[in-house]
């Protein structure tokens, strides 16, 4: 997953590329998602189970006309590509009275709460350590003779918002708290 920065530059290339390559306006999103499972049964590793996602996606307005478009790749080559096909969708695609940017005022805008959601990751070993000591061998306690296993899991999700106005051409990133 990016970090915060790295996610707030990223979604707002694309939001620069597409209003050189011809959109009135543009905002562009990122979400990346990260999670660890492990299971223990009877103080065995039982399952382990660990997932990464992370994409960016990004909505062009030429006119009142619109596109949007995701991609997981983020080479230079594929967000290059990713831009033109936007641009060039929207050109096509019907238009739509109501399409549009929301207005500033109705955009959520900083300071916001410090949630430490950038803070250290856990280590990779915490699930698994935590799950062997609730999912420990107990079939020498009496009237225990199977046990469901014991899970411990973790996630953290992030998604960045970035709006350029179409009206001042103005780049605000709107931050969403992690979950």
């Amino acid at each position: 997953m990016l970090p915060v920065e790295q996610a707030r530059q990223s979604a707002q290339s694309l939001v620069e590329a597409a209003r050189a390559a011809g959109a009135d306006a543009a905002d562009a999103v990122y979400i990346g998602s990260e999670s660890q499972s492990v299971q223990v049964r009877l103080g065995e590793l039982e399952h382990v189970e660990r997932s990464e996602g992370e994409e960016i996606g990004l909505r062009v307005f030429v006119g009142s006309q619109s596109a949007s478009v995701a991609t997981s790749d983020f080479s230079t080559e594929a967000l290059s590509a990713l831009v033109e096909r936007a641009v060039a969708m929207a050109r096509e695609a019907p238009e739509d009275p109501f399409a549009g940017l929301a207005s500033p005022e109705l955009i959520a805008s900083g300071p916001f709460p410090d949630l430490d959601a950038e803070g250290e990751r856990p280590a990779a070993r915490v699930p698994d350590d935590t799950s062997r000591r609730l999912g420990g061998d107990h079939r020498d306690r009496v009237g225990v003779d199977h046990a469901r296993p014991a899970q411990v899991a973790r996630a953290r999700g992030a998604t960045r918002l970035l709006v350029a106005d179409e009206v001042e051409d103005d780049l605000s990133a709107v931050k969403q708290p992690e979950r």
